[in-house]
């Protein structure tokens, strides 16, 4: 789960996104951002670093707690607290939960770990919303976004209800977004992956107000259309060479016990050799 302050005036383009990508994997790693003023201007090396500098500044890696109460503490306790407003028009704080990312695929559940639950859902997109200032009924749930909030959820290939995490309230704006991929990287990509790769995703999009007063029109720089309509195509999957994979025994240090929970619990699944199996 991802929380975003984003600014009109403040788009990456292609070119710095995939350099972000590149010094996150160096951050994650464990080395320091190199200085930008070491290297010439407009080269790979500089956007590199200058994308390293500002992700060590304005990027704040948590570990998931364990409970909602714990998780709306450390969003009150952040850089993006309820002080934190956006500007009707102008900008928004986004809560951004990708489905894919927060689980493997169901097969060879001894090995992967497990897909998203409803109650992991709730937890950490009201748990944050529950920090910015969100509607709350009678009970203390969260019903209604901030009024420039707004919650972008990528149902991935899980039920479609753990998207719907605001079913029948009344004055929420919901839209849904069908992003198409290629055929050609859809293909590439199941030669890697035997099982079914989805050609569309959906992403779910809630708001306590229309979306085009929220935000300006904008026009998409790499496909036809704007973010006024509700399909983007065609949209290419990265190679599969670039890729994160890792060990079974690497997941089982990072994700251990949660990553058997689907099938086995904590425990680890009798009979198996945890090696180098990815």
């Amino acid at each position: 789960m991802t929380l975003i302050h984003w600014h009109r005036d403040q788009c990456l383009g292609a070119d710095q996104v995939s350099q972000a990508d590149d010094c996150m994997n160096l951050l994650q790693r464990g080395e320091t951002a190199p200085n930008p003023t070491l290297y010439k201007a407009g080269t790979v090396e500089r956007w590199t670093a200058t994308a390293a500098a500002h992700l060590g500044i304005y990027c704040r890696l948590v570990v998931e707690p364990n409970s909602r109460t714990t998780l709306t503490q450390v969003v009150a306790d952040s850089n993006l607290n309820a002080s934190v407003k956006g500007k009707q028009g102008r900008s928004v704080v986004a809560v951004h939960f990708d489905m894919n990312l927060c689980g493997e695929a169901a097969t060879r559940p001894w090995q992967r770990v497990p897909v998203p639950t409803e109650d992991l859902v709730k937890k950490l997109c009201l748990g944050a919303l529950a920090a910015r200032n969100a509607e709350k009924d009678e009970t203390g749930e969260v019903v209604k976004p901030a009024d420039c909030d707004i919650v972008l959820i990528n149902q991935g290939a899980v039920d479609a209800k753990l998207a719907q995490i605001f079913p029948r309230a009344p004055g929420v704006y919901k839209k849904e977004l069908v992003v198409v991929l290629s055929q050609e990287s859809v293909a590439e990509r199941t030669k890697k992956w035997k099982g079914d790769v989805k050609q569309t995703q959906t992403f779910r999009i809630s708001s306590a107000q229309p979306l085009k007063r929220l935000m300006p029109e904008v026009q998409f720089q790499t496909v036809t259309g704007s973010n006024r309509g509700h399909a983007m195509a065609w949209i290419s999957l990265k190679p599969v060479r670039d890729l994160w994979t890792e060990p079974v025994s690497t997941k089982l240090a990072i994700f251990e016990p949660k990553m058997f929970g689907a099938a086995f619990g904590s425990d680890k699944a009798p009979g198996l050799e945890y090696n180098n199996n990815s």
